[in-house]
């Protein structure tokens, strides 16, 4: 239809920002885990931005651990902008998170660091 391209750069989010809630937030001992509801990522686009609702705090006795997104039975690292992983220290509280994400990638980078009123 276009001789051209009219977006001369890649959008995320065409349709919006997609707000994912916590299902539950444990502790294992090795990570703190925040498990979102499955199949979550299936119906999202290839890479893009979400932002996530933690409804529970973190555990305490995780407050140094790396945290960790799961779903499905799977787990994947949530990381800050240069690479290391996220902690309690970053996720302060309950409260509403930025994140990009990369499926092919298997990227969780937290954009924001402590949460916003929820």
């Amino acid at each position: 239809m276009f001789p051209f391209n009219p977006f001369p750069f890649p959008y995320s989010n065409r349709v919006g920002i997609p707000l994912i809630e916590s299902r539950s937030v444990t502790s294992d001992g090795t990570n703190a885990i925040i498990t979102i509801a499955n199949n979550t990522f299936a119906r999202l686009a290839d890479k893009g931005i979400i932002l996530l609702r933690i409804n529970t705090a973190i555990p305490t006795d995780a407050a140094t651990l790396p945290i960790v997104i799961s779903s499905n039975g799977e787990t994947r690292p949530l990381t800050l902008a240069g690479g290391a992983n996220a902690t309690a220290a970053e996720i302060t509280g309950i409260g509403i998170y930025q994140i990009f994400y990369n499926k092919r990638e298997n990227v969780l980078q937290l954009m924001t660091v402590g949460g916003t009123a929820a």
